[in-house]
Parts: C-alpha cells; structure tokens; sequence
C-alpha cells in the first residue's frame, strides 16, 4: 500500500540520515560542511562493537550518562546541549521524522494540506 511504502522511504530516508550525522558530528569544525560525507582522514565513523549508546526522545537530555553515541530528538533538544556532547567527544544523532508531519512540530504549518496522507496508526497527530 502506498502508506507502507512512505513509512519504508521514510525510514530509509531517516537511516540515511543518521549515518552522515554521525559521521559529521565527529568532524571538527571546519569540515561539518553538509557537502562533506566522509570525514576522520577520508573515512565514515563506524561505531565499534560494543559502544555504549543513549537513546532519549523526551525530557531534558541526561548528559552525565555514560555512553559513546546519544540519539536525541532534533527538535526538541538545544543547540547548546548539542554542542556540550559535541565538547565532551560523544557522537551525536539527531531523530527527526522524514516523510510525515507531526502536529507537535514547529514546521507542521509549513505543510500543505495536499503534502499530507492519512494519520499514522498508532501515532496521534502525525500523518
């Protein structure tokens, strides 16, 4: 159905994401230029087997927690405590959601009505 085949894109499209996140969030600062994929003397960052990670989508991010990688919400986490993980060495991912709107979101009133499908299953106010 095509609503599963936005999900798939849309999960594919977020996966894809997430890997030049975390390649780039590894760089210094003069090579975080979106056009640069690979970076660490020519190479994408690969997490060792093993790597502690932080996945947290809600609430004031725990920084203190012991982990290599944190996954926050793009949106909803501060600049500044990006840039505290980036400062402490820890790799960051940035959630978002690619290929639905969430009526929560500060970009939901730059959707058309037209850009938008049929409510998700399972999660209220996104479609």
């Amino acid at each position: 159905s095509p609503n599963i085949m936005l999900r798939r894109g849309a999960l594919v499209a977020t996966l894809l994401l997430a890997l030049l996140c975390i390649s780039l969030s590894s760089a210094p600062a003069e090579a975080r230029d979106l056009s640069l994929a690979r970076v660490n003397n020519g190479t994408v960052w690969q997490p060792p087997a093993g790597t502690k990670w932080q996945w947290q989508f809600t609430g004031t991010i725990d920084t203190s927690v012991p982990a290599q990688v944190f996954d926050i919400d793009l949106f909803d986490t501060p600049q500044s405590v990006i840039d505290q993980l980036h400062n402490a060495t820890h790799h960051v991912i940035c959630y978002f959601s690619a290929g639905s709107s969430d009526n929560w979101r500060p970009d939901f009133k730059e959707f058309k009505a037209s850009d938008m499908g049929k409510p998700l299953d399972g999660w209220p106010g996104e479609r």
